[in-house]
């Protein structure tokens, strides 16, 4: 049981990230390279590397999209939680993901299911 809410946690944590669409998470992994390609001169910070990805979402790579649309699916998934649970919390520096950790037990099935 202690293994699986580890598990549980952990995936929150690497899900609430995406769900707050933290900049260092849109510069790494499948998004690395669109980002080094078009958005190389865009400040990191206030949504502005997620911008530029959106206006050439047509130029990007299948990985990438992907990403993005598991990003925006979890996110659609758990406004009504983010909302309920975390609606006075300040977003920047985890203050989100930590309020929906604080309330994990509480989350919705739809939720859930995306972490």
């Amino acid at each position: 049981m202690k293994r699986k809410r580890i598990v549980f946690l952990a995936l929150a944590a690497f899900a609430f990230g995406l769900v707050q669409a933290p900049q260092v998470a849109l510069a790494k992994g499948e998004c690395k390279a669109d980002v080094e390609k078009f958005c190389k001169d865009v400040p990191h910070g206030k949504g502005g590397i997620r911008r530029c990805l959106k206006q050439n979402q047509d130029r990007l790579s299948q990985p990438c999209l992907a990403k993005l649309e598991r990003a925006k699916q979890r996110k659609l998934a758990c406004k009504a939680d983010k909302e309920k649970f975390c609606k006075d919390v300040q977003p920047g520096d985890g203050r989100i993901k930590a309020c929906m950790k604080a309330h994990e037990g509480e989350l919705s099935q739809a939720c859930r299911a995306y972490l």
